[in-house]
């Protein structure tokens, strides 16, 4: 309700998570983000890598079960710095 004092959070969300699966010198990436879209970017990824992405459902604080993927990143070439390569 606009300008309650209270927050509710929303009975459906996603949770998305990442991590790097092959790490060069240090340098993975890993992360676990709670989204209300049902779309959702993960635009940090690096090139020219590979990735185990996962998304499960919460609602009313019930996980569903988790689905994985692994995703791969293309290499960036000069004519996609500053674009999204993947």
């Amino acid at each position: 309700m606009p300008g309650s004092s209270s927050y509710f959070p929303p009975l459906l969300f996603s949770q998305i998570t990442y991590h790097d699966l092959e790490t060069f010198n240090g340098d993975s990436s890993s992360a676990s983000v709670y989204v209300l879209e049902p779309e959702f970017s993960l635009l940090n990824l690096q090139p020219g890598r590979n990735y185990s992405v996962s998304i499960r459902a919460v609602a009313k604080g019930i996980e569903s079960a988790e689905k994985t993927t692994t995703v791969a990143t293309r290499e960036c070439t000069e004519q996609c710095v500053g674009d999204t390569p993947y």
